[in-house]
């Protein structure tokens, strides 16, 4: 990842510099099958590894458990193709049951998307299990603490915080997807209650910014990041009658208009931050659906339907990416 680059007039003289490349990658529920796939056509089609292209690879809930496999090497087509086979069983329909049942407790249970790891991480035996600080990984993963109210920012060796040393891998990733409404508080072991990192950083470009530059002591003008959203439909809340609710129409709505109104207003400000402080260096595949195709792209839908919406959406932006040199960069 080494390269010439001429730094404009101006700031510094021309140097040569090494590009330290940052991934992060959103959160988003089964919509991560979005982020999946369009890494699975990136590594395709430029016949990399994303693993070799990154110096840090960041991710927050769904896009937790995808950065944890890229960040062992594993490929993005095996990530996909287990988050789409599993995404039922992590998100099951429910109907009436299901909306009764989260006015009570969580819908969803961890265990499903821990099967899911399990499969994702088959040939790496003893890693999911092992602490995530002991592991020589390039990866952060970003949750809350339930109890103090606080981010908990979990990675590699000598990259994340130094809290909770013997937190494994797994319990990192399924306290990273936690989120609130959704799924159970996850009670870690050798850690606290911890939530869903989704609430402080669903995009996690901002933490991956700001541990890089710990991690690698470098300049703004060597580092590189390039984000991938989760195709994210225009936020619901703001129709007819949402904004007036008092305080207990926010906590029971049966839309986590209150959830997904945080999760949407961290992603787009940590955009305009990152963007803000590193210009032309920070780059971002997304998509925008239409809204025919936003009907399917709930957090917890896992349909035929919806998987059909969010490959054909991945496949477009990856093929849009590719023709961009910025994003091209980040693959040669």
């Amino acid at each position: 990842m080494t390269s010439r680059i001429r730094i404009p007039a101006g700031r510094v003289t021309s140097r040569t510099v090494r590009r330290h490349q940052v991934l992060a990658l959103s959160g988003g529920g089964y919509r991560g099958l979005f982020t999946a796939h369009v890494l699975e056509q990136l590594e395709d089609a430029r016949s990399v590894s994303m693993h070799e292209r990154f110096d840090l690879i960041a991710g927050t809930s769904a896009g937790a458990l995808i950065a944890a496999g890229l960040a062992h090497g594993i490929p993005a087509s095996r990530i996909r193709d287990t988050f789409e086979r599993h995404g039922t069983r992590i998100f099951p329909s429910g109907g009436i049951k299901k909306t009764a049942k989260q006015l009570i407790t969580a819908p969803y249970s961890a265990g499903p998307l821990s099967d899911a790891l399990d499969e994702v991480f088959a040939d790496k035996p003893g890693v999911l299990d092992a602490p995530i600080a002991q592991q020589r990984i390039r990866l952060l993963v970003t949750a809350i603490s339930a109890r103090e109210h606080r981010a908990r920012v979990y990675g590699g060796k000598g990259i994340g915080d130094a809290i909770h040393p013997l937190i494994s891998l797994r319990e990192a990733i399924l306290s990273s997807a936690a989120a609130p409404t959704y799924f159970p508080i996850r009670d870690a072991p050798n850690a606290e209650p911890l939530v869903d990192g989704g609430l402080v950083a669903n995009d996690p470009a901002l933490v991956a910014l700001t541990y890089a530059r710990r991690r690698y002591a470098v300049d703004f003008n060597d580092l590189f990041v390039l984000g991938i959203g989760t195709a994210s439909p225009d936020p619901a809340v703001t129709k007819e009658g949402r904004l007036a609710r008092g305080a207990g129409g926010w906590l029971v709505s049966l839309d986590r208009s209150l959830v997904l109104m945080t999760l949407n207003a961290q992603e787009e400000l940590s955009q305009r931050i990152v963007e803000g402080l590193m210009g032309s260096h920070y780059v971002r595949i997304d998509a925008t659906p239409s809204a025919d195709e936003a009907r399917y792209l709930k957090l917890d839908l896992a349909t035929t339907r919806s998987t059909q919406v969010l490959k054909k959406l991945a496949q477009q932006a990856a093929g849009a990416s590719l023709r961009k040199p910025a994003i091209r960069a980040f693959l040669d």
